[in-house]
């Protein structure tokens, strides 16, 4: 996953707003990402299910929300795969939340 951990800069608590990632495949098969995490503050779905080729790359969105209280947040996400040797990828984004 590329890149590892998003900047996704300050801003107020409110919608969900997009970021994206590359995903790459490094394998000499066909790999599919067929899951993503879905909860309140991250959507990491929406281009899903997707099949990279082997030695391709695909970008997908991911939305979050920044929640909680003011200051810097960090947050996982995974993305579920078909591929025997690795059944998920995490990534990370952060940022921070706008005091009010």
């Amino acid at each position: 996953v590329h890149p590892v951990q998003t900047d996704v800069g300050e801003g107020p608590l409110g919608p969900a707003e997009p970021f994206v990632i590359t995903v790459r495949n490094h394998g000499p098969q066909s790999v599919r990402l067929v899951g993503g995490t879905t909860d309140c503050a991250c959507l990491a779905t929406s281009d899903l299910p997707v099949t990279i080729p082997p030695g391709g790359s695909v970008a997908i969105r991911v939305q979050f929300k920044r929640s909680g209280p003011p200051g810097v947040f960090k947050r996982g996400f995974w993305l579920y795969t078909d591929a025997p040797g690795q059944p998920f990828a995490v990534a990370w984004f952060a940022g921070r939340v706008r005091g009010s």
